[in-house]
């Protein structure tokens, strides 16, 4: 599902997709799961019993906050990259 909207994205910015501007998709891709994760950690029912990682993660740790940004780049470009490369 995650790859159609990238795919959706390329088509309606008319961006070339390469690894550049698939990291650039990424970036973009992070910054929205940063304040979903920050907004569901704070209305989540068992916010009490689970370790919620707050906004980026950051709530779990420096480790879990860059892996969430480094995660969401590769995947971007990686995705950008085989998506450009696709007949």
């Amino acid at each position: 599902m995650i790859g159609l909207a990238y795919a959706l994205g390329f088509r309606l910015t008319g961006l070339r997709p390469s690894w550049g501007t698939g990291a650039l998709g990424g970036l973009g891709h992070w910054a929205m799961a940063t304040i979903v994760t920050g907004v569901a950690s704070k209305q989540h029912p068992k916010r009490e019993q689970l370790a919620m990682p707050g906004f980026g993660g950051m709530a779990l740790g420096a480790r879990s906050a860059v892996g969430f940004l480094v995660g969401h780049l590769v995947y971007g470009m990686l995705f950008g990259w085989q998506y450009g490369d696709a007949p």
